[in-house]
């Protein structure tokens, strides 16, 4: 999870436009969420593996649970620091007493209908 603490989510644009590049968003998401994926089943992997080498014979010892109690902290504080290291992101990237660029760029679209009454 030490891999995603300190890279956010999202990023700038490189180039000529420096605004927020959303245009891989789903891509992104759809990729964090599949490594999160394998990283639980790594880890629930690991926990088995330990168990097997620890000849745990019964998983509902107290022993066991504050192992896996353990092992489920550090879990939290690893998706403790992902969240705020895409916190902190928006944070410094939204900051006004900073002289960046704009983080976003809206549009806005008219569409102009005709309609005809018969009288």
């Amino acid at each position: 999870m030490s891999t995603w603490q300190d890279v956010p989510l999202y990023k700038r644009s490189e180039g000529r436009s420096t605004l927020l590049y959303l245009d891989d968003k789903e891509q992104r998401l759809n990729n964090r969420y599949k490594e999160l994926d394998e990283t639980g089943k790594k880890i629930h992997g690991l926990l088995k593996e330990n168990g097997e080498l620890l000849k745990v014979e019964n998983y509902d010892t107290d022993a066991w649970r504050n192992y896996v109690d353990y092992v489920d902290q550090m879990v939290l504080e690893g998706f403790r620091k992902i969240i705020h290291c895409n916190l902190m992101f928006f944070l410094r990237e939204t900051d006004s007493t900073q002289t960046l660029d704009p983080l976003f760029e809206s549009q806005l679209q008219l569409q102009v209908r005709s309609f005809y009454w018969k009288l």
